[in-house]
């Protein structure tokens, strides 16, 4: 009874003193010394509010690398948690918060390791854990960010991303981290900013030859069908809201940027969406989007309203509505591409599967992304279904509108777009009803 009372006693005794922040500070101090000292960099914690079974706050928490630059700083980093000191199956994240945070992640020029890879060797357990063990089983509600900055610098691959918002909150029925299963109720991104900027890569040509020795991420993808969702994850998000976004791509290699549409130089700025019914397919999002943008070229979406569809070979926008400039278009459109990197040789690269209903197209607009165009002047309404790339480019059961009284019904084949001067115009004439006045303003040329 006595060692049962004393127990008791001292577990009181430790509740209290681990409650009172002088102890937490104290405590902190030599966890953060002796972190300082096995990393060999600058590891400091302000302050820190801790309550026992509940909430623990940390304030000014900054992370050195060992070039002595900022690897990591948190204004403040709040969590609340259920279960968390006792033996449950689940530990409850019911809210995590951070603010003013700043990450810096980096490869330095002919380097291939980040600036992280020391905390990860110096923690790392000296028995690891075995293939295929579990993640924590954690189960999380609610996630608040507040001023939030990525920056990821690799000079060895040759591209940087810098990632920041305002706020982004995200309300989640369930996280499951061990199920690998996550359902949202909404997420909401306040001002969120992507850019990425590509330039030469320092790695040297050798470590690409077929002799290296792929990494274990490498190595899963090779042997996996799936390329972002390698881990399996199922998402659902009842509502994704993006406020006054941007997105910035910029090619160091091109240094002269073109008054159009440059897709080596895009910005867009004022986008504005809202996704809903969300869900992560294998290697697929399938989302209902609206949205609205502008871009430096001067394009501007002013309705983009579809089911739209993006996988690492694949764009997809079904029930499409889309409204830009002077144009609108319906009613499907899909690009396909080997990856990413494709949409930079759009022309040639990119195969584009369309079906038009009642489209109203202004050669103004097309003339953004083809510049060749830019005197012609035309308004064409266009029904069919049109597929290839913009180089080679077939349409079939086409019923084409234009000029005051021409109209066009059959198949079209266009090759050499978009040098409109030097494109072939291949076309199976079902109807064709025209007049002298459109042939003068269509052809110039033979008055």
């Amino acid at each position: 009874m006595i060692i049962a009372l004393s127990f008791i006693g001292l577990l009181v005794l430790i509740s209290v003193l681990v409650n009172v922040t002088v102890v937490q500070n104290f405590l902190v101090s030599k966890i953060t010394n002796s972190l300082s000292e096995k990393l060999h960099t600058e590891v400091t914690i302000r302050h820190v509010d801790f309550k026992l079974f509940d909430k623990f706050t940390l304030k000014g928490t900054y992370i050195g690398d060992q070039q002595h630059d900022t690897l990591l700083y948190a204004g403040k980093l709040t969590v609340n948690v259920t279960n968390f000191f006792f033996f449950k199956n689940k530990t409850y994240l019911r809210y995590v918060g951070l603010d003013n945070a700043t990450v810096n992640l980096r490869r330095l020029p002919g380097d291939s390791v980040w600036n992280y890879q020391f905390i990860l060797d110096a923690l790392s357990p000296s028995s690891p854990s075995p293939p295929g063990s579990p993640p924590p089983n954690l189960d999380i509600k609610k996630v608040v960010l507040n001023h939030i900055r990525i920056n990821k610098l690799d000079a060895w691959s040759g591209e940087d991303t810098h990632i920041s918002a305002d706020k982004i909150v995200l309300d989640a029925r369930n996280i499951d981290l061990r199920r690998r299963k996550a359902d949202i109720r909404s997420i909401q991104l306040d001002h969120p900013l992507f850019a990425l900027v590509k330039y030469p890569s320092t790695r040297p040509a050798s470590d690409t030859v077929s002799g290296a020795s792929p990494s274990p991420a490498e190595e899963k993808t090779k042997t996996d069908s799936l390329q972002w969702n390698t881990d399996h994850w199922a998402l659902q998000v009842d509502d994704i809201t993006i406020d006054n976004g941007g997105f910035t791509l910029i090619d160091r290699e091109e240094s002269q940027v073109a008054e159009n549409f440059d897709p080596q130089h895009m910005v867009f700025y004022e986008v504005n969406a809202t996704l809903k019914n969300t869900h992560l397919v294998r290697d697929s999002i399938i989302t209902d989007l609206n949205l609205t943008t502008r871009e430096r070229s001067g394009l501007q979406v002013k309705k983009l309203s579809c089911r739209f569809k993006i996988s690492p070979v694949e764009m997809a926008f079904a029930n499409l509505d889309l409204r830009i400039n002077r144009s609108h278009i319906t009613d499907y459109f899909a690009m396909q591409f080997s990856d990413f990197d494709d949409l930079g040789d759009f022309v040639k690269k990119v195969d584009m599967r369309a079906s038009f209903k009642d489209a109203e197209i202004s050669s103004d607009d097309i003339a953004l992304f083809a510049p060749a165009l830019a005197d012609w002047k035309k308004e064409i309404k266009i029904k069919g279904q049109a597929y290839g790339n913009l180089s080679n480019l077939t349409g079939n059961n086409m019923d084409i509108q234009a000029g005051t009284s021409t109209e066009l019904q059959g198949h079209i084949k266009l090759r050499g777009l978009p040098d409109i001067n030097n494109t072939f115009i291949d076309f199976q004439a079902q109807k064709l009803v025209t007049n002298g006045k459109d042939i003068q303003r269509f052809a110039p040329g033979l008055q």
